[in-house]
């Protein structure tokens, strides 16, 4: 296959310039977990924790093999990683607080990350602090050569909401919209739905919420003996 790489949104710094999140991981060892759902969180985190030591007898979860294996490099190994890889899988797995003493979750998450953890966590008894760790902004208009070579794609692959109101937002040097393939493949349940409800047709979601999972569905449904693919 040729793979084209479309670039459509990029990480900036919060709206607060990090204030809040430095003051997060100051405070970090008043919370029984930490709640990390990308590695950009982890990053960005663990730059303002800067000691993995300071995490004392806080537990962690990770939401995927991405975000655990960004943990482990910083020197920290999770106490969670759901079987299955999404928020949603998250919270299915997560322990109800038990004890005495405050029962805080922090969750340093992008901006526009959904409420599915602070919600679902909050509904088992958690006091979860949402703390904005980054933005997700749109990239400029991407070169009109690339978009020309992306209309003639056979498939497409989403990796988050955010890339998929970016590439519904693609213009043509004509001005018009740019038709998504036949085949769309979402990376999770979350980039899936945010597909489908946009009116995206096509939309197939990877079995498990990795890239490789996501190749592993491209290569059922376009691979050598696919014949049944769409």
């Amino acid at each position: 296959a040729a793979a084209l790489v479309l670039s459509l949104t990029r990480q900036i710094d919060p709206s607060d310039a990090g204030a809040a999140l430095k003051a997060a991981a100051a405070g970090v060892g008043g919370h029984r977990w930490v709640v990390l759902t990308s590695v950009n969180a982890v990053e960005r985190f663990m730059a303002e924790l800067r000691d993995a030591r300071a995490l004392g007898d806080v537990q962690v979860a990770a939401i995927g093999p991405a975000t655990a294996d960004a943990l482990r490099r910083a020197g920290v190994e999770p106490d969670l990683v759901p079987a299955r890889h999404s928020a949603q899988g998250l919270v299915d797995e997560f322990p109800a607080p038990a004890g005495a003493g405050a029962h805080l979750v922090l969750f340093p998450s992008a901006d526009i990350a959904a409420d599915t953890v602070t919600v679902g966590l909050g509904r088992l008894g958690w006091d979860v602090r949402r703390v904005e760790a980054y933005r997700t902004v749109p990239l400029g208009a991407p070169d009109p050569e690339l978009v020309a070579r992306v209309t003639a794609a056979d498939a497409l692959t989403f990796t988050a909401p955010s890339s998929v109101q970016a590439f519904l937002a693609l213009r043509t040097r004509e001005g018009t919209t740019v038709p998504p393939p036949d085949v769309v493949a979402c990376i999770g349940p979350t980039t899936a739905a945010a597909a489908r409800a946009a009116g995206v047709g096509g939309v197939h979601e990877a079995r498990d919420a990795t890239p490789a999972s996501v190749v592993a569905e491209l290569e059922d449904l376009l691979g050598a003996g696919a014949d049944d693919a769409p």
